[in-house]
């Protein structure tokens, strides 16, 4: 089985990790910033820019979000991954993010340089 994306932390609420898996070998990293962790003022003009991340921008999260595809595995129990999935999310109504940055943390540290 393979799986692919990236997801949101709540230990760590700016930054958008990367999902990289290939059968037993798993990685994670930071992908960068997330667009709604960046001041509007440094965000690219371009319209296409802009049509391209309406679909996305939630009005309280902006872009922050789970993106994950799972590729390989026939049959796939696609309630059960889901289920347990969703069983990681931490309840939209409670986050507040400086509430949920002191969770334990399992992930690595992200490099600054990375962003």
């Amino acid at each position: 089985m393979r799986a692919k994306g990236f997801f949101w932390l709540a230990t760590r609420p700016h930054h958008a990790g990367e999902l990289s898996q290939a059968g037993p070998m798993v990685r994670t990293s930071k992908m960068g910033l997330w667009w709604s962790a960046v001041p509007k003022t440094q965000w690219p003009e371009d319209p296409g820019f802009l049509a391209m991340m309406k679909p996305y921008l939630d009005p309280v999260w902006g872009d922050r979000r789970q993106e994950i595809v799972f590729i390989g595995a026939d049959p796939m129990d696609q309630a059960a991954l889901e289920a347990e999935l969703d069983e990681c999310l931490v309840d939209a109504k409670t986050f507040t993010p400086d509430r949920w940055k002191a969770l334990p943390d399992p992930f690595t540290e992200w490099s600054a340089r990375a962003s």
